[in-house]
């Protein structure tokens, strides 16, 4: 009986322990319930707990959901935004709350950094938050970059037109050109030395490629800046500063660019540069693998061509590798060739390794050095009959037009002439033969829109293009070039083995041959054939070292 009611004993006494931390423990949470617990950090990125009385507190103080990192809840929400003044929530995490809430509480209030905490019955929640101005260490996000960034404008190069003009050459991104509303520019020169009051000057932009077709992510653009007096005259120097804007639309501050520094005795008129030469010759961008013998070909027949008062500007975007820079060499050397190493372009992605930018750089590098620039590429050879007189009295005729327009006579790329004993097979010399000696069948095929390069006086546009300019001074300013044509060899440059690959039996030369496989009409030419042997020798006077045959 008494181990019964010592039984009885331990139970009551349990139980009233137990009610006693009970009611205890209802008490505190009640007292509790009265309080928001807000946790912020410090600026010395401490956890701060501040206590606000639950009568201040919205009436939405109690929710669990996304709604509470709204800033309108005073509750159990921090008062944090990002760069546009919204709220920003990142994520949740839930944790129960049992008879040892309140030590979570503390834990979770230790942990977090930032964080939020919202108490509702059972549940604290606590939501990472980003960071605001004052506590910038904190939650630092990285942003990876990969891939090619656009930008607003890359300058090439920038060259004085005359004593009050220049030009700016360089690429306009696409994309953002449409965003930014076709952002304008602004130009100024500012005078060197103190106290010169700067001068402000008309801007103007042009698109070599009409319309924008060919671009990828740049547009070639020509900036002309003019300003109503003459600036640096006095040979005192200065700055062309140029500003690339973003539009009226944007909050952005328009971007400086320093396109030309002329030191103090730099300047020289324009007028005294005039016709250093008789031709220039402006080259589209050089790539792939070239061959070398087709380029001494082609530099050897066009310095002839032309005459000894001629230049030739290349650039090479990747094409001029070792063996093609071991034939220009001699032509370099004579001052015949200047070749400039463009490669770093390839990372702006634009049309055919920016040929619109590069011609037009050419076109305002040489616009005052010759009367006549010539535009077209290392697979084609300018040509006139012997009876038509000479390269000068016949552009002498166009002396009152900006532009000559210059047809093609489009060349078999792999069509020959056998041997009288040989029907299939190339002879054993031909191999050694040069491109245009042996390539002798042209295409007659009616087409309706025929390809065309040109000349032109530069002096007379204001920038350029691939197969003629648009951007003209002045009306019907163009002619045709009858009987100046050039040969076209098409994908010949780049091909570094045997050209002839079809053999046309010699009593055969004279009728009209059909390709089998695109039923193209073909007739012999031997137009510039029976050039070659002069060419030969010219190249031989002229270069001290003799060329090697390297296909």
């Amino acid at each position: 009986m008494a181990a019964a009611d010592q039984s009885i004993a331990r139970v009551i006494f349990l139980v009233s322990i137990n009610v006693v931390f009970l009611l205890t423990g209802l008490h505190v949470l009640h007292f509790r319930s009265k309080f928001h617990y807000i946790a912020d950090c410090s600026p010395a990125g401490e956890l701060t707990i501040s206590q606000h009385a639950a009568g201040s507190a919205s009436s939405n103080d109690d929710c669990t959901s996304d709604h509470c990192c709204n800033h309108n809840h005073t509750g159990a929400s921090l008062n944090k935004k990002d760069i546009t003044g919204q709220p920003y929530l990142m994520s949740h995490i839930n944790v129960e709350a049992s008879h040892s809430a309140l030590s979570s509480v503390d834990q979770v209030l230790q942990s977090c950094n930032p964080c939020i905490l919202v108490r509702n019955a059972n549940l604290i929640s606590t939501t990472a938050i980003q960071s605001s101005s004052s506590s910038s260490t904190n939650n630092v996000r990285r942003f990876e970059t990969y891939g090619v960034a656009v930008h607003l404008f890359i300058k090439m190069s920038a060259y004085r037109g005359g004593s009050n003009t220049f030009a700016i050459i360089g690429l306009e991104a696409k994309e953002p050109a449409r965003l930014y509303e076709d952002p304008p520019y602004e130009c100024e020169w500012i005078p060197a030395g103190a106290h010169r009051a700067l001068v402000k000057g008309v801007a103007f932009k042009m698109f070599p490629d009409d319309g924008n077709i060919y671009s990828h992510l740049y547009n070639a653009v020509t900036i002309n800046c003019t300003f109503q007096e003459n600036v640096g005259t006095d040979k005192m120097g200065g700055e062309l500063v140029v500003y690339a804007s973003y539009g009226e639309a944007f909050w952005r501050k328009a971007e400086r660019i320093v396109a030309l520094t002329e030191a103090p005795g730099e300047y020289q008129s324009t007028s005294a540069a005039n016709n250093i030469y008789e031709y220039v010759y402006c080259g589209s961008p050089l790539f792939g693998n070239l061959s070398p013998q087709r380029i001494r070909e082609w530099i050897a027949y066009h310095a002839r061509f032309f005459g000894s008062k001629a230049h030739f500007f290349l650039y090479d975007a990747g094409g001029v590798h070792a063996d093609v820079q071991r034939v220009l060499e001699p032509w370099i050397t004579l001052g015949r060739v200047t070749v400039d190493n463009i490669r770093g372009q390839e990372k702006f992605d634009g049309y055919y390794h920016n040929q619109f930018m590069v011609v037009n750089d050419c076109f305002h590098r040489a616009r005052h050095l010759a009367r006549w620039l010539f535009f077209f590429d290392v697979d084609e050879y300018l040509w006139m009959p012997s009876d038509a007189g000479s390269l000068e009295s016949m552009f002498a005729k166009f002396e009152n037009h900006a532009q000559v327009i210059i047809w093609q006579n489009p060349m078999s790329r792999n069509m020959c002439i056998a041997t009288d004993n040989v029907s299939d097979d190339p002879p054993v010399s031909l191999p050694r033969k040069w491109g245009f000696e042996k390539l002798v069948f042209r295409n007659v095929r009616k087409r309706e829109h025929n390809d065309c390069k040109y000349a032109i006086q530069a002096r007379k546009a204001l920038a350029t293009g691939i197969h003629r300019s648009g951007h003209l001074i002045g009306a019907n300013t163009t002619v045709y070039a009858d009987p100046l044509k050039y040969y076209h060899y098409h994908n010949t440059i780049n091909r570094r083995e045997e050209l002839c690959q079809e053999f046309i039996h010699p009593k055969n030369k004279n009728k009209v041959y059909t390709n089998p496989w695109n039923g193209d009409p073909f007739v012999y030419d031997d137009g510039m054939a029976i050039l070659v042997d002069e060419i030969k020798k010219f190249e031989q006077d002229s270069v001290v070292v003799p060329q090697q045959f390297i296909l």
